[in-house]
């Protein structure tokens, strides 16, 4: 304990209050009050930086405390440890460079004030950097996607879309540009990708997700993480593009997110944790099949037309309604969740539900899927 060099998270201030009280953090639940500490302690809380030994911390503490005998900083060194309020630092055996150590912090020091397993921050930013997502679909709900991706450091991005940039597209879909007019989206999304985060590698698939199964398998073998950022409907339909991932990533252990929705209501979620080898896609589905029925006779006739494409619309050219700001809610959320799953920091509540939120009246709700 003499060599030790405690440091208080950098997430946490010290206050103290006029009264002699000491809070470090203010979090709940991730914090701690002393209440009437002996006067020596806020002296001792000043030099656990990480750059003090405990032995050379009781020296500055003697300045003005002389009959303070090493045990008590131990042992405030040890409770502060025990309540998971001081911070590893393992520079020798990260994987960042100090670009993206400096790129990082922040989110680094998000990773600490969660973490209760003595995982410095670079220990979780270096597991992002070495997981590579998979994201099939490039559109408002992908763009956004990998947009967060990029920002939060995941190594490697690789991104499946055959469609190419339109005007009405860069409304929403947060990654284009009026002079990408035309451009392979992947291609589009590459440049800005580099431009956002140039720690990123991005490989760029210009083609459509098919059921060519062996094609599928080189999207996801070797991937941490795959999104399916397009309406997944394989409960309600039989051999979908999204079933045939599933069971692809089933078969590898990889772990699959959905998301969806409209300025209406989005859904996040669920993540399927097919790499912990306790979820098979086609059990969910046989749980799930029924419930998006309503029970009116007439209604689910036509919710099934609808299943089917039996649109009678004439002439007319029929969109989907979408804008950025329930695009960069969704995605948003779901890679927070990603993070937490990915990296172990934080609890995933995404794990088999999903979270649905209604944008008129933001009242919410979670549907247990697995």
């Amino acid at each position: 304990m003499p060599e030790l060099k405690p440091l208080i998270k950098r997430s946490h201030h010290v206050v103290v209050s006029d009264a002699g009280h000491v809070a470090i953090g203010e979090i709940p639940g991730l914090s701690s009050i002393l209440r009437d500490p002996p006067p020596w302690v806020p002296v001792a809380l000043r030099r656990f930086d990480g750059a003090h030994t405990v032995q050379r911390v009781l020296k500055e503490v003697h300045i003005t405390h002389p009959d303070v005998r090493i045990e008590e900083v131990e042992a405030l060194a040890a409770a502060l440890d025990a309540a998971h309020l001081l911070e590893r630092i393992d520079d020798d055996l990260t994987e960042l460079t100090p670009r993206e150590q400096e790129r990082y912090d922040r989110q680094m020091l998000q990773y600490t004030l969660f973490d209760r397993a003595g995982v410095p921050g670079t220990g979780y930013q270096t597991r992002l950097k070495r997981t590579t997502a998979t994201v099939f679909g490039m559109g408002g709900w992908g763009t956004w996607l990998s947009l967060h991706l990029a920002l939060n450091g995941f190594g490697g991005l690789r991104v499946v879309d055959g469609d190419t940039v339109e005007r009405s597209n860069l409304n929403r879909q947060v990654l284009y540009s009026e002079d990408q007019l035309g451009h392979y989206k992947v291609d589009a999304a590459r440049e800005a990708l580099a431009r956002i985060n140039p720690h990123v590698a991005v490989d760029g698939f210009p083609e459509f997700a098919t059921n060519d199964e062996a094609r599928l398998r080189e999207f996801i073998t070797g991937a941490g993480i795959v999104f399916i950022a397009w309406a997944s409907l394989g409960f309600y339909r039989k051999d979908t593009i999204a079933e045939k991932i599933h069971l692809i990533a089933e078969e590898l252990r990889v772990p699959v997110c959905e998301l969806g929705g409209d300025p209406l209501e989005i859904s996040v979620g669920p993540i399927f944790p097919y790499d912990r080898g306790t979820v098979a896609y086609a059990t969910v589905k046989a749980k799930n099949r029924g419930q998006i029925y309503d029970g009116d006779d007439v209604v689910r006739d036509l919710q099934r037309a609808r299943m089917k494409n039996q649109f009678d619309n004439g002439n007319r050219t029929v969109n989907a309604w979408q804008s950025s700001p329930s695009l960069s809610v969704m995605a948003g959320l779901l890679v927070d969740q990603a993070v937490k799953y990915v990296t172990g920091y934080g609890e995933s509540t995404l794990v088999g539900r999903k979270f649905v939120l209604d944008m008129g009246t933001l009242r919410t709700r979670t549907v247990e899927v697995l």
